[in-house]
């Protein structure tokens, strides 16, 4: 049975990755494949290049004290976004570049961060080396804004790959492939179970950390209407493609910001403990726990 890891993107809550990977290795599964999305696909594939949790949440924990993260001024993000009500991060997008002091600031450019700023965080997460080197096997999706098309990654330069896979439009320059324009892959799938099933996965782990439509009615302009129209949209989607995990971990992180990074010790315990709440089929899906007769006897599609 070939098992497979997928997981998926939402800014900082996907920290919540590195909790469900300590218990996942606690347990004994080891993923034969890996497929993430966004912040899905960084911690996916540090993890696929070093399948080692303790190994992987030291380097997160470092970057979080070294240069290269102060110097994407994530805090500069974030104070521009503390006034905003709600965590959807196209209304982010959107209501920022609509400030004068954000049109002023990207007139002339493709993003908020500075894309060198961007490859050296990513440089120093990820290892140098190809998608097909890694010792657990790994793929990322990206969106190419020229054709509207979902790319997956499944060869070539991981540190390309992954950048692409969480480029947040708006806040970090597209990656430029030939005629293509490479973007965030949440745009179209944030959780990829999809490619999952496509790349011969039997079962299938997911975890979603997005966070879920909540009830609002201030709808200040027409911008707004689009805007929301468009999330409930992504939302149906998002629930469609769920469908093909067979063991969803959803941990409780959907009152945190996608760019509340700070609360890494929170994000990784709500991993953890969603985790462990599905420690019983994490279990049986390692082998550690066999089915019973009755249980083989439905599975196997037998009658009685």
């Amino acid at each position: 049975m070939k098992k497979a890891l997928v997981l998926g993107g939402g800014g900082a809550r996907g920290l919540a990755h590195l909790g469900v990977l300590r218990i996942l290795e606690k347990e004994g599964f080891r993923p034969d494949l890996i497929i993430g999305c966004s912040i899905g696909a960084i911690i996916g594939g540090m993890y696929a290049q070093t399948p080692d949790i303790q190994k992987v949440e030291a380097r997160v924990y470092e970057f979080f004290e070294s240069e290269e993260y102060r110097n994407l001024s994530i805090n500069r993000v974030q104070r521009g976004l503390a006034s905003e009500n709600g965590d959807d991060l196209l209304h982010h997008v959107a209501r920022n570049l609509m400030r004068t002091v954000f049109v002023n600031m990207v007139a002339n450019r493709q993003s908020i961060l500075d894309k060198e700023e961007v490859d050296e965080a990513i440089n120093f997460l990820i290892e140098e080396g190809n998608i097909q080197d890694t010792r657990i096997p790994f793929a990322c999706n990206a969106v190419d804004l020229v054709t509207g098309k979902s790319i997956l990654f499944k060869e070539g330069d991981i540190r390309i790959a992954v950048r692409a896979s969480s480029s947040i439009p708006g806040y970090v320059a597209p990656v430029q492939q030939k005629s293509e324009y490479l973007v965030d892959g949440a745009i179209a799938y944030a959780l990829p179970t999809s490619y999952a099933k496509n790349l011969g996965a039997d079962f299938l782990i997911s975890v979603d950390v997005r966070q879920k439509i909540q009830p609002r009615d201030d709808f200040q302009s027409v911008f707004d209407v689009i805007l929301r129209a468009n999330m409930i949209t992504l939302d149906y989607l998002y629930e469609q493609i769920s469908q093909n995990a067979d063991l969803m971990i959803r941990p409780e992180v959907g009152k945190n910001n996608w760019y509340d990074f700070q609360k890494i010790d929170r994000l990784i315990k709500a991993g953890e403990d969603a985790a462990r709440a599905k420690r019983r089929e994490i279990r049986r899906a390692s082998g550690k726990v066999k089915q019973g007769f009755f249980s083989r006897l439905l599975s196997s599609g037998k009658k009685l």
